[in-house]
């Protein structure tokens, strides 16, 4: 068993993509801890990259839980202030 350590909120975790108690977990564990995880940085990157627009991209979010974003790496911080800048500029 290894700890693994999630892109997104830098959370320790065990995984091990060898072992039969992990033989039915999704591939994606080896770098996310949650699936909360995962889609936020799916749609955050989505949205960096214009695959998809601010209003998806906040429609996405809207359920997911973000309370961890002072953990996040530089590049997603950077990503949801962008998201957040753009947002705020709309709504006034």
């Amino acid at each position: 068993m290894a700890k693994f350590k999630c892109t997104v909120c830098g959370a320790e975790y065990d995984y091990c993509p060898t072992c039969a108690e992990y033989r039915y977990a999704p591939t994606w564990m080896a770098e996310y801890d949650t699936e909360n995880c995962k889609d936020i940085w799916l749609t955050l990157n989505k949205f960096a990259f214009g695959h998809i627009t601010k209003d998806e991209a906040l429609e996405t979010l809207k359920d997911k839980d973000l309370s961890k974003q002072k953990e996040y790496p530089e590049d997603l911080k950077r990503v949801l202030a962008k998201l957040n800048e753009t947002s705020e500029k709309k709504k006034k």
